[in-house]
Order: structure tokens, then C-alpha cells, then sequence
């Protein structure tokens, strides 16, 4: 099975839920598959189009519409589809559109027939078109173009599918447009034949109904619908089945209520006859023969139906009981549909003769409802009929936007307002009763309860009903208050037992007697004393005592009372729902009295009339707000006629009335005594209190200790005892004076009162003695502890409050000799203090001024709290300052404050200067190093008339230290400022002197040239590079300059002295100066010899400069003149420089070149080409050449490969002469990671490009296309690469390693595009040519899960990891990958984020030497993580600034660093990261432009910033301190989304997501440039691109 049918098959399980009833829960579950699938995707669409066949089924026309809407926008030309909305068009009454669908349906149907050859699935395909034909004819039918109607039936017709149910429904069709049409005859003519076509049928129709008769009798069309439809095959049998056994279950078990029995299941529940033997005795009321009640074998099951359908048969039924045991459930539906028809349908005698049950049913409904009513099909699916059946039998109830309702809402209003009205149960659901596929019989089944409605029979049932539930509530609670009453008797049994046994033993351990004890009871309180059994006062507590208090109040009861109302009366509850707050009711049938309405919990008036007689007319009126008024939902009489004229009232008629009955409740009143406990304060020294509530008649106290009566009680209150409400009291200096009065005001007895009184002061109370005096009053004396302090007097009465007297505070002053005062630099703090140091408040009296560099400043002092009084300084630091405190504008103390942070003193400030730098050293007034002057010292450079400002940093101790580079030949000046005055001049002078043209002296003296080097100030220029030449015609003569101390040069040339010449004189290779050398002597003539004579010797050594060098010859051998003008003296020509052996440099580079410089034995340049040669050499003696290229300049470059195996020895030779070696060792290989077949290691690369790979077992060999160097062939030895950034640095003139723990290591040169459907294309790029992109390795969900959709990070690590973050599921998972092999290795780690955060950046970095990522968001919150074997360890956490745009690894100063651009804020960070994820920012580069789009690290030390759309961008050097723009770059304006660096080969790749093209660009580093290399237009979809292993 392929994955698209699994996913039909599993769509087809929701239908199959959907069909067996579960309509809600498998909607609810496919809409929430839907939202699973992925939004575009074609199986998210295929369950949208189930989904609305589902939503049509349900009658939920409008959703069905929006569902296909957004099917037919994936597939414009789907026809099923189009049928589908057609169908839901039509049943929402928009026959134009439905139309419109047909039309698209039957134009694609005909476009598929078209493009296919004859075969089984043309002939499918024909009969759907078919089908579609006819429902379009159908459709034409009812909007009245009946010729349409015609077009479209003969051409199914003319298809030729006989004997199809289609045939059928096309000749019906085509019957009734020839009967519209008038043509009679052709009309019958196709009755005819759909008659021939429905014989079959003809056995199930009944005599009445025979449909030949019918068609030729009445020509009446309709009929023939119904057995059209039952040949056809529109019904799906799982549908009908399942509504017709649930409809007819529900009306079984209605019958079965009574008994308490139910059917769950048609084909089990009957087959034990036991169900069907009680639905015939409920049925005809008749007592079944004696049965097995509880049979459990099938001969019983037998006997039991036997006994069932004997019984049956007496009544006319004919049944067949071994299908019905073994569970046919086709037979069960039909025995019951028997039943039903028989019991429920059929006509009774009273209505006259029987017209047959479906036609007398079918009647009713077109007299009761709607005329139009032809069928029990298709005319009830859009709601309308059922709605017009209940407006008949109940008029006026219908709501007001029925006709704006779906089919399904009016179908569930009828349902809804038919059971709670009408009392008529939903045996047929809303959803199953409009579905297409219901059967007549389900129908006209709950139909058949409509008609067999009676108000009186439900009114006498219902209180039948009723009546049983009541009778039954009565009985549950008489029992269960009878098992409460006998559980609480037992209970409080229990209980009594349990107190009388506690009380006697308390009773036995107490010394307290209760008789002895004493009680006092005034209004309100009672006091205990309690005394033992000798009379003496108990002076502690713990005695259990307990105060009851007794009340008489009166208690409410009620109870029921049952009556029944008279024989031939009826109750009718009116109702009002319009707006109002009052409501009242009346009528004729009580002589018009307003009786109030009650609104009950749906906001609805209600009030219900009992005793009104049947078949009696009565009028009535509502009364709202005080306005009479009529409800016109409800039936209006206007028969009423007042003064002639009509008066509209609503009116009720009603029926038989059966006997009713009515329970009312009756409230009774009566006193009774109420006795409550009252808690009992025990004060802990044998006295103990109470309270009760006052005003209270005749209250009765009662104390009991253990059981017993104290004192002799109970009691009442005493009317001569004070109480709390009319007693008083008062305070007069130092004297409380109490006045004690009884409830009724008069004086109250005071012998043994219980008044206190006692001061209060900081927590603690002392007693106040009060002593009785005259007429109930009580005096008492008292001292306040500390005047100084808040106090309280308080009066109490039985320990309620009467009075209470506050005592102020005696204020104490402030002293200022007292005060204690704290300066700082940063406030003023008084603590104002009385002279016995208690805090003193002080407001305005104290005042600061502050004095500092001769201004004075007022300082508020605010008060603090608790006398305390503080002001905010605001001073220099770096000046000293004096603070003044006043206290009534008197000078109590003064502060002086030495500056926080002394600067510096223009005279102790000393600089030394150079050509790389000036270091500061600044110092206080006070001789101590000033280390806050950074802000106030300034360096100024002067240079050749021009001024630098240099910024001076502090490096602490004083020491301030600021760099430039000025070249040693130049003189210059640096001025140090402080604040911006000038403290001191260092005057620089060169340290290397150039010389100067104009100050140099040179000269020509007989052979000899002097050359004195003197700078720009006559200084000596010992360092000069001078060099001469003498040309005498043209030859020339090199002159070798000597330097002979204190800058001066000489050399000696010899010439011609008979010819003139020049002396050239070069410094640094550049003409300086030249002199003219002129003759010294006239040149002899030339003699001519004579033939005989030999030339004398003389004439030939005369112009021979060196004699000894003569050759001498024989007379007769004499040369010829010609030959003596040849040998005639010239300048000595000098011999070609020649390479040096110990002279010539020799360098041999890590990354394996070699490089020589010529030099001569005097270490001068040799310009000419020489004889260099370079060979390797392995331990075993093999050697290979290392040809070495001349460039033109004296040097000679080449590349190696060592060997693989062992020591390889370089040897550089001239003139066939080694005269350097050098020896290099591989490094160890580490232990390689295994795969399955595959070395996880990359390879030590020497060259810098691979293109093409082949494996081996033991080594990769590559193929080089190197943009810097030479095809070369060399092996590779695998090495596992432990880098932490991409940012690498380089070695000589190659790009191609990387270096970690002294491990040279190749560069990244994969390439990885990221497609959002989940799909990652790896591209090689290490040789930086176009055409390694045609040939991608593809890594999709199936290569591993981890590469999922919609990913918004993949970040490469150096740890041959690709991270992949989604911030929807807060998933970042680690995919680790092969190193150049472009395979997924088995490890994975996958991370979900515990505290869920959509990250913004995420970063590779190098910390303290190992590989970490940071983690940054948009609100600043920054992770350090190190990834594990497990998991992504989470090392630190830390808060960075919330405004960076862009986080860029770069290397500085050789460690990794992170650029962070904040493009809001316009600047630039430059930082380190530690492991506590601290980032320690070491420059701040301020107003950089805020356009930059793209950010990426180039080779080390330079930075490209890129804009977005405008293709222009700029190269920036970087560096600690600085950030200098080095190129600008003005390229296409197009669109980048992203710009990356593949190191490797030094390429800028700019990708555009929009388009799918990459524009590659070269970096030269030389240059410091761009050039446009090559684009890639094939990536169209994809989102990011990535560089890696």
C-alpha cells in the first residue's frame, strides 16, 4: 500500500465513524488531523474535502461551501469537488450557482473522458457524467427551463446505459418536462418505460400503490419518485440501516420506559424474546403466557419467541422467529416496522374508512401542515415541512427567522421545541432526519408521533408521571431521614455516655466546687470566681467552666400539602418574553384581576392558573410596566366587540381536562427556647468572663463545672449592676473619674465593681487603683512613666473599654552639641539629638552650605524620619571641598573633603615620546599618581605641518600611553595638554637619516668618487644605500662605493684618460647626482707599420693600462692595425654578480614553499638569474625535484609535498651545491573516528583547493585545481580537526591550513543550502569553480529526522556539527556530519529548550581554546554552551545589551573575538568572551553607519559590511582599537538575504532568497578587493545557505 492510499484508507476510517452515528467526535477529530498536516500539502486538502461531505451530511451548508472553496484553490478542475458545492448551493436555495457548479463539473468530466483511451475507467468515468447530467437536468427543472432539461436527458439517454438506475431518473425526468411542456402523450410514453424498468420492484408494492395504475390513472409524477429512488441506489444501505435501527430502537424503548427496560442493540437484545415479550404486553395491554423470564440457551430463546409471535399472530402479524434468534437485522427492522405499523401508524376506526397507512399518515401532514407535502423523502430535508407541522399544531411558536435558518437549525428546533412543548420524544435525530439517505419509514414513524399527539392524554401522563416521581422522592426521603434520626440517636447515646464519664473524672481530679463557686450576671457579661469546697478562692485557672445563654425566638416550619383538583379541570401557564421590569396577568377567568408574574431562571414571565374548565374560550391581557398589552406571538382573539368595534386579546382554548394534582407548601410560626454556648475568657488567676448578646428578653444564663450548676443557678441579668453603654469616664490632669450606671441610667451598685483602669506607655500597662465614692462613682490617681513618651489611660468595665485618654508626647529639643553629624562626598546626614540623646525632631532649623573651588551651594536637608535629616552632594571629584552644617543660622560644624579623585598638577606631569608611541606620567599636588586624568590629558602630534590628535589610554599607576607611527627618517613634535592647555613639547628627531639631495656633497677627484651622505639638518646618513657607475661611450663601468665612516663613500674607476665620460651616482637605485669626467690627455695617432718592419713592442704596450698583462709576440705574427684599435685601452668591464652562497637567503614556509632571495658576497641584490634548484628527500634515499621559478626581481619561488611517510628533508642548491637543508616532520595522526565504511576525519590538505576525491582504504589522494598554485598530484593523511572558528589565519602566501594545538588543519569548503519543505542540498567548493555546484549530495527527513521544516537556524560548527534550531518547538537538534565526505555520521543530539526563547543569534565561538556556542535573544539574555555527548550543556549565563543587530566571530590580535554592530544605538563592540559568558568589550567604535545589512569575517584582521538592496559595501581593516575602511564596493542593486565566506578558497558568496541565485566574488588580500567570480541561478526555494565541513 502506498502512502497516499494508507492516507485514503485512514480518511475513509472518519467516514466510517461518521456513519456509525459518531457524527460530532469524528468531524471534531478530522478538523484536528487537518491542523496537523502541513499548511499547502495535498493530504491537508484531501481532508478538507472529506471534511465537507461530512458538513453536508450535517446540513452545515455554509462550512461545506468554505471547504470546498479552499479545496477547488488547490485543484481549480476537480469535478467531485464542484458536485459537492453544487449540492450544497442548491440546498441553501442559490440555484444559480449550483448551477454554475454543475456546468464546471460536466466541462472537466468531458476533458477527462477526452484524454483517455476506451477502457474501464472511460466507462466509469461515462457514468458519472451521466449522473452529473441528470442532477444538472434536475436542477433546470426547478428553475422552470424545462428545454434544458430535455438537451441534457437525451444525451444520457443517447449514451446508451439501459437499464441503469440513471436511465430511470432520466426518463422520470424527461415524463415531467414533456407534462410541463404540454405533450401528454410523450409523457405517459416515458411512465411507461419507467415502469418496465421498476418491475422488479413491483412484488414490494402494495395493491393501492401500484405505479402502473397510478401513472396511468392520475399522471401524477410524484409517485414514481419514491421507487426511482429505491432503484437507483442512492441510499447507501449502512446509512438507512443505521438510521432505521436507531429510530426504531428509540421507539421501542419509549414503550419499554415504564418497565425500566431497554434495547441497546436490535441484534442481540431480541434474541432472547424476553424485550420483544414485554413490548407486546406494553403494546396491547395483555398478559403474555408463561415464558423463561431468564433464558440462557437457544431452545429457550425458541420456546420464548414461539410463545412471542403465536401471541402476534393472534393479532394479524406474521413474523419468523429463527432469523430473529440468530440476529438478521434486516428481519428484526421489518418486524418491527410491522409493529410500528400496526401499533402506531395505522388508521383507527373512529376516522372513517382506511385510505391505507402511508396515505393516511401523508394526508394528515398536508392537512396539518403544508398542502404541498407529497412524499416522506426530499420534501422534509429542508426543515420547512416539519416547522409547518408544528406551527399547525401549535401555532404562533414558530421563531421569527425560520426562514433565514439552515435546514439543520430548523431541523433542531423542531426537535428541540417538539419534546419540551409537545412531549414528543426524538426518536429520529435533526442531523439523520434532513440526511438523504433517511428512509420513509424512520420518517414516517416520528411523524406518526405528531399525529398521535393529544395535550390531554400527555397532560394525564405527565402527572401520571409525576405523581410516581413524587411518590417515589417522598419515599427516598422518609428513609433516609429515618436511617438519620436512628444514626444521630445513636450518636448523641455514644456521646452522653462518653461526657458523663469525662465529667466524672474531672469531676474527681478538680478542686474546684461548683455549688461554692460564685456568678455574676449583669446586661451583657458574666463574671466567675471560682472558690473550692471550703469556700476559698482558687487563684489559678484551667477550670473547665461552661456558660450556656437561653433565648426565645420564633422558628418557622414548613411542609407539603397535596391536593387534587376537581374532575374536568385544566392548568395553563402564561407566559410573557418581551421586555420588562413588572408583569402582571389577567382575565375572564378571573373577572380581569391583575395577578403578579414571577420571572423564573431564563428571564421568562410565568404564572400558572389551575381549575379552568375544557373546551372553554378565555381572553386575557398582559399588564407590563402599568400598560395593558397584547403578546403577539401568542393566539389573538378580536371577537370581543367593545362599543362596536373589535378589541384584540390573546386567547386559550383548551380540551379535556383529566384529574390533576397540586402540592403546596405551608409555613408554620411558633416560639421556642434557643440555647447557645458562649465562650469563656479564663484570665488564669480563678476569675473568668464571658459575653452574650444584650437586649435580649428574658435571657437565661446557666454555669455548669463538670456537669453541675455553679452558684446556684441559672440566672438572670441584675438591673442594679454598671453597664459598659451607660457608664462613663473621664481624665482631668492626673485623676480618672468614673461614673457607673446601671442599663436604665440610674447609679449603680459598686461594692465589688468590675471597673479597671491603667496606663499605657510602650508596650507596657500599669494598674490604676480606683476607689468608690458617692452615688456610683470611682476615683483613681496615676503618674505618667515617661512624659517624654506617648501614652494611654484606659477605663474598663468587665474588660470592654469605656474610655480611653490619649497623653501626649513631652517634645524633646534639639541640641546641636548633642547632634551627631556624617559628611561624605556624597551626602550630609544629621541626627538631631536632645541634650539626654533621645532623637529630637528639628524641621528647617538645620542648614548645610557647601563651598568647593570658590563657589558656595546651599544644601537642602530633608527630613529622614525619626529625626534624622540628610542632603545630596553633587561635587567634583577631582577638587577638594569644604561643608558647612548651621543650626538656627549659627555654625555648628564644618567638614573638609579631599577630592575623591585628585587630577593632575600641570607642573608634576612628564612625557617621554618615540616614533611608535608617548607614555605620560601624571601626578598629583601632592606627589601621588593621578590616575583620573584620562578624560583630561591629550596628546598632540606634529608632523610636517600638520597636527594629530592621539587619544591617551591609562594603563594604570598614572602612566597614560597613546600610539602612532611615524617613519624614523621624519623629525617631529608631540604636545602634551592637560585640559586643554599645553604642559609640555617633546621634540623627536629621526633615528635613521635619509639623505637629502640638497645636503649631500659628492665629488670626482682623479679616478676617485667621494660621496658624504648628509640628512636635511647636515646630520651624517651612514645608512644610505649609494652605488655609482662610470660611462665612458658606451660601456659601462660599476663603481663599488665603500661607506668609510661618519656617512661618508668612496670608490675608484679607471677609463680612457683620452676620452671624456660620467660618473652616475644612485641612492636606493634612483639617479642622485651625475659628474662629468673630462680627457686628460690627447689620444696618439696611429701609426701605419710598414710591411717589413715588426711594430716595436712599445707601440703595442703604450696604450696597455697594465703591462705585465702584454702578450707578447713574434715580428712576424704582428697584428694588424685593426686588431691593435681592438685591444686599445678601455674601462674594465665588470663581470656579472654572481649569487653568494652563505649570502643568498633561504626561507622554507610552513605551508610548504620554498622562497630565495640572490644575494653577492657583499650581500647585494643579484638581479641576474641564477642557478637554483631544490630537491626533497625521504629517509630511504628517494628524491623528487622542486622546480623553483625565477621572478625577474632576484627571487625564485616554489611549492613541495613532503612525503607521507616519514621525515622529509627539503635541499636548496646553486650551481648544483646544497647550500641550505631543512627537515620536516609529520605530525602525529590522531586516532580516527569510525563509521560504518567511513573515516570520520578530514584530511591535512597542503594545498589550499580539492576538487575531486578518491577513497582508499588507508588514504584519500585529491586532485588540486589551486587558484594559487599548480596542478598538483599529493596524498592526504586523515586528521580529526579540533577548530572553534571559521576565521583563520595564514601562512606565507597560501590560505590553505588551519592551525589548533600545533595541528595544521584545511579550511571549510562545504557548502549547505536549506530548502523550508525540509531538504539540505551539500555542495564541495573547495576548488571555488562554478561547475562543482552541479552535483549537490541530497539530505532529506528520510536521511535523518532531525532535518525537519521551517527551520529558522542552521549553524555549521567547527566541531563538524550542523545545528539546527526551530523556535516554533523550541527544538535545536545537532547533526553531525562526515568532514568533506558530504555524509550524515550516526551521533545525534537532539536538545528541546527548557525555558522556551526564540533565539536571534546563535554563534560559533572559540572559548579559553575549546569550541562553544553563544545563544543571544532579543532581550539581551546570552547563553554559553559547550556540546556534549548528550546534550547542549548550558556553561554560563550572562546579560548582554538587548541592540545588537549582528554578532560576527573575528580573530584579533590572534584570538577569537566577536564583532557586535548595533545599528539603532550606530555603533560597533569589540570583545572577548570568558567562560563565565562575560563579555569583555575592548573597543567601542562610535558612528557607524546604521545601513549595514550583512556582516562577515574575512581573512584575518579585515571585516566586509554589505547592504541589502543597494549592492554597495565596504571593506573595513580591524584591529583592537581601530575599524578603517580599506574599499569601497558599488555592485547590482538587487536584493542579498544573506552573505557568507568560504575560507577555503577565499570566496564571498551573496545569496537572494527570492530568486535562488548566488553571485560568488574572489577575495584578494594583496588587493583588498572583490572580484566577481561566477553565479548560481538553481537554488530557487531555498532560505539559507551555510558554510562547514
Amino acid at each position: 500500500m502506498t502512502e497516499d492510499e494508507a492516507y485514503l484508507w485512514e480518511l475513509s476510517q472518519y467516514q466510517q465513524h461518521f456513519n456509525n452515528g459518531h457524527k460530532e467526535d469524528a468531524l471534531h477529530s478530522l478538523t484536528l488531523r487537518i491542523m496537523r498536516e502541513m499548511d499547502g500539502e495535498d493530504r491537508q486538502y484531501m481532508a478538507i474535502f472529506c471534511r465537507s461531505q461530512m458538513l453536508y451530511q450535517l446540513g452545515r451548508y455554509r462550512e461545506s461551501i468554505d471547504d470546498v472553496d479552499r479545496v477547488l484553490t488547490r485543484w481549480p478542475s476537480m469535478p467531485e469537488a464542484h458536485e459537492m458545492r453544487a449540492r450544497s448551493y442548491e440546498r441553501s436555495d442559490l440555484l444559480e450557482r449550483a448551477l454554475q457548479d454543475w456546468n464546471n463539473s460536466i466541462n472537466f468530466r468531458r476533458g477527462q473522458i477526452s484524454s483517455l483511451p476506451p477502457s474501464e475507467e472511460t466507462e466509469r468515468l461515462n457514468g458519472l457524467l451521466c449522473e452529473a447530467l441528470c442532477e444538472r437536468a434536475a436542477l433546470n427543472s426547478k428553475l422552470g427551463d424545462h428545454e434544458k432539461v430535455l438537451r441534457d436527458v437525451n444525451l444520457v439517454l443517447q449514451m446508451g446505459r439501459n437499464g441503469s438506475s440513471v436511465n430511470g431518473k432520466a426518463l422520470k425526468l424527461r415524463s415531467e418536462a414533456y407534462n410541463q411542456l404540454g405533450r401528454s402523450e410523450d409523457a405517459v410514453s416515458d411512465l411507461s418505460d419507467v415502469f418496465a424498468s421498476l418491475k422488479p420492484l413491483r412484488a414490494s408494492v402494495t395493491k393501492e400503490d401500484d405505479l402502473l395504475a397510478v401513472c396511468f390513472r392520475r399522471r401524477r409524477l410524484l409517485v414514481c419518485s419514491l421507487f426511482i429512488r429505491l432503484s437507483n441506489g442512492s441510499m447507501t444501505e449502512a446509512n438507512w440501516v443505521r438510521i432505521q435501527s436507531n429510530t426504531f430502537r428509540n421507539w421501542s424503548n419509549i414503550r419499554l420506559k415504564n418497565r425500566n427496560l431497554e434495547i441497546k442493540d436490535l441484534r442481540t437484545d431480541l434474541r432472547d424474546g424476553v424485550l420483544l415479550i414485554n413490548l407486546a404486553e406494553v403494546l396491547t395491554q395483555e398478559t403474555m403466557p408463561k415464558h423463561t423470564a431468564k433464558p440462557k440457551m437457544r431452545s429457550q430463546y425458541l420456546d420464548n419467541m414461539n410463545i412471542c409471535l403465536t401471541f402476534f399472530r393472534k393479532h394479524d402479524l406474521k413474523l419468523v422467529n429463527i432469523d430473529i434468534v440468530d440476529g438478521n437485522h434486516k428481519i428484526i427492522l421489518g418486524l418491527l416496522w410491522t409493529i410500528i405499523l400496526k401499533y402506531q401508524i395505522a388508521s383507527s376506526p373512529a376516522e372513517g374508512e382506511s385510505k391505507g397507512a402511508r396515505k393516511d399518515l401523508l394526508e394528515w401532514c398536508q392537512k396539518t401542515g403544508d398542502s404541498t407535502i407529497g412524499n416522506f423523502g426530499a420534501d422534509w430535508h429542508s426543515g420547512k415541512a416539519i416547522l409547518s407541522i408544528i406551527e399547525g399544531m401549535s401555532p404562533g411558536h414558530l421563531p421569527p427567522n425560520h426562514e433565514q435558518m439552515t435546514p439543520l437549525e430548523r431541523a433542531q428546533w423542531a426537535s428541540s421545541f417538539a419534546e419540551k412543548e409537545l412531549h414528543i420524544p426524538p426518536i429520529l435525530s435533526p442531523e439523520d432526519f434532513i440526511d438523504d439517505n433517511v428512509d420513509e419509514q424512520s420518517v414516517m414513524t416520528y411523524l406518526a408521533l405528531f399525529k398521535a399527539y393529544d395535550p390531554n392524554v400527555i397532560a394525564a401522563e405527565k402527572a401520571k408521571e409525576e405523581e410516581r416521581e413524587r411518590n417515589a422522592r417522598e419515599e427516598a426521603a422518609r428513609k433516609e431521614k429515618e436511617a438519620a434520626e436512628k444514626s444521630a440517636r445513636e450518636e448523641e447515646e455514644r456521646l452522653a455516655a462518653e461526657r458523663a464519664a469525662k465529667l466524672e473524672a474531672d469531676k474527681a481530679a478538680s478542686g474546684t466546687s461548683a455549688p461554692r463557686s460564685e456568678v455574676e450576671v449583669a446586661a451583657g457579661s458574666i463574671d466567675i470566681q471560682a472558690r473550692d469546697h471550703s469556700g476559698n478562692r482558687i487563684t489559678h485557672g484551667n477550670d473547665p467552666f461552661e456558660v450556656y445563654f437561653t433565648r426565645t425566638v420564633s422558628v418557622s416550619e414548613t411542609h407539603t400539602e397535596s391536593h387534587t383538583f376537581e374532575q374536568d379541570t385544566l392548568s395553563h401557564t402564561f407566559y410573557w418574553t418581551q421586555p420588562g421590569d413588572n408583569a402582571r396577568v389577567g382575565g375572564a377567568y378571573n373577572n380581569w384581576q391583575l395577578v403578579p408574574m414571577e420571572r423564573d431562571s431564563t428571564g421568562r414571565w410565568t404564572l400558572t392558573v389551575h381549575g379552568l374548565k375544557p373546551r372553554t374560550l378565555y381572553r386575557f391581557k398582559y399588564n407590563i410596566d402599568g400598560e395593558w398589552k397584547v403578546d403577539p406571538e401568542q393566539p389573538v382573539d378580536e371577537t370581543e366587540l367593545v362599543d362596536g368595534r373589535p378589541v384584540k386579546n390573546n386567547a386559550i382554548g383548551l380540551g379535556n381536562a383529566p384529574e390533576g394534582h397540586r402540592t403546596e407548601t405551608v409555613e408554620t410560626t411558633e416560639k421556642k427556647p434557643l440555647t447557645t454556648q458562649v465562650k469563656v475568657k479564663d484570665h488564669g488567676d480563678g476569675t473568668y468572663s464571658a459575653q452574650y448578646e444584650e437586649n435580649v428578653e428574658e435571657p437565661i444564663i446557666s454555669v455548669k463545672l463538670h456537669g453541675e450548676e455553679v452558684g446556684g443557678g441559672p440566672f438572670k441579668p441584675r438591673d442594679d449592676l454598671p453597664h459598659h453603654t451607660t457608664s462613663s469616664a473621664h481624665v482631668t490632669d492626673n485623676t480618672v473619674h468614673v461614673q457607673a450606671r446601671t442599663p436604665r441610667g440610674n447609679p449603680a451598685n459598686t461594692d465589688g465593681h468590675r471597673f479597671t483602669a491603667q496606663v499605657a506607655q510602650s508596650g507596657k500597662s500599669e494598674e490604676i487603683p480606683l476607689t468608690p465614692r458617692e452615688n456610683g462613682n470611682l476615683e483613681g490617681n496615676f503618674a505618667i512613666p515617661d512624659p517624654s513618651r506617648e501614652s494611654e489611660v484606659r477605663i474598663l468595665l468587665a474588660g470592654k473599654p469605656i474610655h480611653t485618654h490619649h497623653v501626649p508626647a513631652q517634645k524633646p529639643q534639639a541640641d546641636p552639641g548633642s547632634s551627631t553629624f556624617v559628611v561624605d562626598h556624597n551626602s550630609v546626614t544629621v541626627h538631631s539629638l536632645s541634650r539626654d540623646g533621645r532623637p529630637a525632631e528639628s524641621h528647617g532649623n538645620f542648614t548645610a552650605k557647601v563651598t568647593q573651588a570658590g563657589r558656595e551651594t546651599s544644601v537642602p536637608l530633608n527630613h529622614d524620619g525619626d529625626a534624622v535629616y540628610r542632603g545630596h552632594l553633587q561635587l567634583d571629584p577631582s577638587e577638594d571641598a569644604q561643608v558647612q552644617v548651621y543650626h538656627a543660622d549659627q555654625l555648628v560644624r564644618t567638614h573638609n573633603l579631599n577630592a575623591s579623585q585628585p587630577k593632575a598638577t600641570d607642573g608634576s606631569i612628564s612625557a617621554e615620546a618615540n616614533h611608535s608611541g608617548v607614555s605620560v606620567q601624571a601626578k598629583t599636588k601632592d606627589g601621588k599618581p593621578a590616575v583620573h586624568s584620562e578624560e583630561h590629558l591629550t596628546a598632540v602630534l606634529e608632523n610636517n605641518g600638520e597636527e594629530t590628535r592621539i587619544p591617551l589610554r591609562s594603563t594604570g599607576g598614572g602612566n597614560y600611553h597613546g600610539n602612532y607611527n611615524v617613519p624614523e627618517v621624519e623629525d617631529f613634535s608631540v604636545k602634551i595638554l592637560h585640559e586643554g592647555r599645553p604642559v609640555k613639547q617633546i621634540d623627536v628627531e629621526a633615528t635613521k637619516v635619509e639623505a637629502s639631495q640638497d645636503h649631500t656633497d659628492t665629488s670626482v677627484d682623479g679616478g676617485k668618487v667621494n660621496v658624504h651622505a648628509k640628512g636635511k639638518k647636515g646630520r651624517p646618513a651612514p645608512e644610505s644605500n649609494f652605488s655609482a657607475e662610470f660611462v665612458q661611450g658606451e660601456k659601462v663601468h660599476p663603481i663599488t662605493l665603500k661607506h668609510e665612516g661618519e656617512g661618508k663613500f668612496g670608490g675608484e674607476f679607471e677609463g680612457d684618460d683620452t676620452k671624456d665620460g660620467k660618473v652616475n651616482i644612485y641612492h636606493d637605485g634612483k639617479l642622485f647626482k651625475s659628474h662629468d669626467v673630462a680627457a686628460t690627455r690627447q689620444p696618439e695617432p696611429v701609426r701605419e707599420p710598414e710591411p717589413a718592419k715588426q711594430p716595436e713592442p712599445e707601440a703595442v704596450r703604450q696604450p696597455e693600462p697594465e703591462p705585465a698583462k702584454q702578450p707578447e709576440t713574434e715580428p712576424a705574427k704582428q697584428p694588424e692595425p685593426e686588431t691593435v684599435r681592438q685591444i686599445e685601452p678601455e674601462p674594465v668591464k665588470e663581470e656579472p654578480k654572481k649569487a653568494h652562497p652563505t649570502q643568498s637567503q633561504v626561507f622554507v614556509e610552513e605551508n610548504n614553499s620554498i622562497r630565495v632571495v640572490a644575494r653577492d658576497a657583499q650581500g647585494s641584490g643579484v638581479m641576474e638569474q641564477q642557478t637554483f634548484t631544490a630537491r626533497c628527500r625521504s629517509n630511504d634515499g628517494t628524491h623528487t625535484d622542486v622546480p623553483l621559478t625565477f621572478n625577474q626581481d632576484g627571487t625564485y619561488a616554489g611549492n613541495f609535498v613532503p612525503f607521507a611517510e616519514g621525515a622529509t628533508v627539503v635541499e636548496i642548491l646553486l650551481n648544483d651545491d646544497v647550500i641550505k637543508s631543512h627537515t620536516i616532520t609529520p605530525p602525529p595522526a590522531p586516532t580516527p573516528v569510525l563509521v560504518p565504511d567511513i573515516v570520520v576525519a578530514p584530511a591535512v590538505i597542503v594545498p589550499e583547493i580539492s576538487v575531486t576525491e578518491t577513497k582508499t582504504e588507508s588514504t584519500s589522494s585529491y586532485k588540486a585545481d589551486s587558484k594559487v598554485n599548480s596542478q598538483n598530484s599529493f596524498s592526504v593523511r586523515p586528521a580529526l580537526p579540533r577548530t572553534s572558528s571559521f576565521a583563520a589565519s595564514s601562512y606565507g602566501d597560501q590560505y590553505s591550513k588551519y592551525q589548533v594545538d600545533n595541528v595544521k588543519q584545511r579550511l571549510p569548503f562545504t557548502l549547505y543550502v536549506y530548502y523550508p519543505e525540509g531538504k539540505i542540498e551539500s555542495f564541495t567548493v573547495a576548488g571555488g569553480k562554478a561547475g562543482e555546484l552541479d552535483s549537490p549530495v541530497v539530505w532529506t527527513s528520510e536521511t535523518s529526522s532531525l532535518i525537519a521544516p521551517k527551520l529558522q537556524r542552521m549553524v555549521p560548527t567547527t566541531t563538524n556539527q550542523i545545528l539546527l534550531y526551530n523556535h516554533k518547538t523550541g527544538l535545536t537538534s545537532s547533526l553531525p556530519v562526515v568532514p568533506g565526505r558530504r555524509q550524515i555520521a550516526p551521533q545525534t543530539h537532539t536538545v528541546k529548550e527548557t525555558a522556551y526563547r526564540r533565539w536571534k543569534h546563535i554563534v560559533p565561538i572559540d572559548v579559553d581554546g575549546s569550541p562553544h556556542v553563544i545563544y543571544h535573544d532579543k532581550d539581551g539574555e546570552t547563553q554559553l554552551r559547550r556540546l556534549n555527548k548528550t546534550d547542549f550543556e548550558v556553561v554560563a549565563k550572562s546579560r548582554w545589551s538587548d541592540g545588537y543587530e549582528r554578532i560576527v566571530p573575528v580573530e584579533i590580535e590572534g584570538r577569537s573575538a566577536l564583532l557586535l554592530y548595533d545599528n539603532h544605538r550606530r555603533k560597533a563592540d569589540i570583545g572577548y568572551v570568558d567562560k563565565d559568558c562575560k563579555l569583555q568589550v575592548i573597543n567601542t567604535i562610535n558612528n557607524v553607519d546604521k545601513k549595514w545589512k550583512h556582516i562577515v569575517a574575512l581573512t584575518p584582521g579585515y571585516v566586509l559590511f554589505h547592504q541589502k538592496k543597494t549592492g554597495q559595501g565596504s571593506i573595513f581593516k580591524i584591529d583592537a582599537d581601530t575599524l578603517v575602511e580599506v574599499h569601497q564596493i558599488k555592485g547590482e542593486k538587487r536584493t542579498f538575504t544573506q552573505c557568507e565566506f568560504i575560507a577555503q578558497n577565499r570566496q564571498v558568496v551573496l545569496f537572494d532568497a527570492k530568486t535562488g541565485t548566488a553571485q560568488f566574488y574572489d577575495w584578494s588580500i594583496d588587493e583588498k578587493k572583490l572580484t566577481p567570480a561566477f553565479s548560481v541561478s538553481g537554488w530557487k526555494g531555498a532560505k539559507y545557505v551555510a558554510v562547514g565541513y
